[in-house]
């Protein structure tokens, strides 16, 4: 069995452990309690909805990597770290006289914007920035070959803007300090997509010394995009405690922890071909110009080959304020 096997067991027998946590930790902390709300309370019977605004953290480990002939293979791993915000609306039942302490059972529907730079991923021989284009220009540097600026190869993955996500689950109360604390165990779901780009730039020399791009120079520049979606699913915990009443409305400050395991596939490829051009350089004023720009007869195209993969689990942290309908 490889190592990644052994690691999803792992992580699975530690989620299973962590509902286990979850469920139980509720009925103890009510147990010391008690039931605040008091049997017969005419707001056990109610249907509650609510709003909510809430930002949080997300955190993700990926790798990737790109291979071509020109340039070998190389690759890269780092741990995404992106902030969120959104809204939520949320609707719990009456409470559930059939289960011990009486929870709701709520159903939340969420949308948040995700906050993500697009860096670089794996970077071979370029700044980490940008690339430079070869079709338009670039810095000769001399007009010798290893150095000219803008070779180089990148993947640059970005989580897209639009976050969709959800939870069910059982909203048990207690009371602290005079004031309701509810404990909501859930499954939480989310649904995400990432922006792919490829970067690709090279360069031969094609005068009377290869190692210079004078009088001429090949150069190909590759740019291709694609997009890779997800579906999670995974635990969450959340502690929603009341700060206050107006009317008919009811105020609450909340965090929530998810645990997300990515049920759909994690890897992502992307293949790219781009064809050589000539440039024919002279220098103007002391600087070296590309006077010209040709098809390049006799040279075969530039295949890059790239892949992208995501850790199978990623945790996000979510702090937010609920507005409750929730009348006397």
């Amino acid at each position: 069995m490889s190592a990644t096997s052994h690691r999803i067991i792992f992580m699975s027998l530690i989620t299973l452990a962590t509902i286990g946590v979850f469920l139980v930790a509720p009925a103890a902390v009510i147990a010391q309690s008690g039931d605040p709300a008091g049997e017969g309370d005419p707001a056990d019977s109610r249907w509650i909805p609510s709003v909510s605004l809430q930002t949080g953290i997300a955190v993700n480990k990926r790798e990737g990597e790109v291979s071509s002939i020109e340039r070998g293979y190389n690759e890269g791993r780092t741990t995404q770290i992106f902030g969120t915000f959104g809204s939520s609306l949320q609707l719990e039942t009456p409470r559930l006289s059939f289960i011990p302490y009486h929870p709701r059972f709520f159903a939340r529907a969420d949308i948040h914007y995700g906050a993500d730079n697009k860096e670089s991923l794996v970077s071979e021989g370029i700044a980490d920035d940008s690339i430079r284009r070869l079709g338009d220009g670039f810095n000769l540097n001399g007009g010798v070959v290893e150095q000219v600026v803008g070779r180089g190869s990148a993947l640059r993955p970005q989580v897209e803007p639009l976050i969709l996500g959800g939870g069910l689950g059982l909203s048990f109360q207690a009371e602290v300090l005079g004031r309701k604390l509810r404990i909501k165990p859930s499954v939480e779901w989310i649904f995400q997509r990432d922006e792919i780009a490829l970067e690709f730039s090279d360069v031969e020399g094609n005068g009377t010394d290869p190692g210079r791009c004078q009088p001429e120079c090949r150069a190909v520049s590759i740019n291709a995009q694609d997009t890779k979606g997800y579906h999670s699913l995974g635990p969450g915990l959340e502690l929603d405690y009341d700060t206050g009443r107006a009317g008919n409305f009811r105020a609450s400050l909340f965090s929530r922890f998810q645990a997300l395991a990515i049920v759909s596939g994690r890897d992502s490829r992307l293949d790219a071909t781009g064809s050589w051009l000539m440039r024919t350089v002279e220098r103007i004023n002391g600087e070296h110009v590309i006077t010209s720009i040709d098809p390049v007869p006799g040279r075969g195209d530039t295949t890059v080959s790239s892949r992208y993969k995501r850790d199978p689990w990623s945790y996000v942290v979510v702090v937010g304020f609920r507005l409750y309908w929730d009348p006397r």
